[in-house]
């Protein structure tokens, strides 16, 4: 814990810290906040999350451990903020959904985490990254056996790389956030692409967010297809959620 009491994590010299970017219903009440991180390497530099989770020199073990690091860091912080009824969504790579496909032992220790902090697993959305990895029968069975414990699951960054109508016809997440990409060019080009893709959550009974709200513009272009949630800068930027009290 640092000296305004947030929690952060060290790990092979990088060290790792969250903030929580606000979700909205289409009546822009808050539903939840999505943990993100935020990198540093040895010299203090920052690090795009993105090229460091996708880098080819992290292991699969090291993938696992950031994973579950991550995972901890934004439960602690966001059960010490005053918004801790919310729901909270933790990106984590398909691999992860495949190890717990095989081992409850590491859903059990998130469980009994919850309860250390006084959270329950309903308020928790995992989110299926993009990425293109894993068995996906086995990340299917790592779904339901968080299903089974009362977790939600998220589909990240429809639209783009492995997160595609395949995947979540076999996945059937109970939630598909929509990638920013599609609304670009819903807005720009008018393309088809943003309504095929709600046509596709629709079909399998997943709610939607839309991500990369920036410019009031853009909400009210789309405020015609029945959106159930938006996320972006428009609406709330990531930032650190301030501790109201200690565990």
């Amino acid at each position: 814990m640092d000296e305004d009491g947030h929690f952060f994590a060290t790990y092979n010299g990088y060290t790792f810290r969250s903030v929580f970017q606000p979700i909205f219903l289409s009546d822009i009440d808050l539903f939840a906040f999505e943990g993100l991180v935020r990198i540093k390497d040895e010299n203090n530099e920052p690090v795009r999350p993105d090229l460091f989770f996708s880098s080819s020199e992290l292991s699969f073990v090291d993938t696992i451990n950031l994973s579950l690091l991550c995972a901890s860091i934004h439960l602690r912080n966001f059960a010490q903020s005053e918004h801790r009824a919310k729901k909270l969504f933790i990106n984590a790579s398909p691999s992860v959904f495949q190890i717990l496909s095989h081992d409850e032992r590491a859903i059990l220790a998130l469980t009994n985490l919850l309860h250390y902090l006084g959270l329950s697993p309903e308020q928790v959305v995992y989110e299926i990254m993009e990425f293109d990895e894993g068995d996906m029968a086995e990340v299917f069975s790592g779904i339901k056996v968080l299903n089974r414990y009362g977790i939600t699951i998220a589909m990240d960054d429809f639209g783009i790389c492995a997160s595609n109508k395949a995947r979540a016809k076999i996945l059937l997440p109970d939630i598909i956030k929509i990638d920013k990409s599609l609304l670009d060019d819903f807005v720009a080009h008018q393309s088809k692409s943003l309504e095929e893709s709600l046509s596709v959550c629709r079909q399998i009974g997943a709610k939607v967010i839309l991500e990369g709200i920036e410019t009031q513009d853009q909400l009210d272009k789309i405020s015609h297809l029945n959106i159930d949630m938006y996320q972006g800068f428009l609406l709330g930027r990531p930032q650190a959620l301030e501790p109201q009290s200690v565990h």
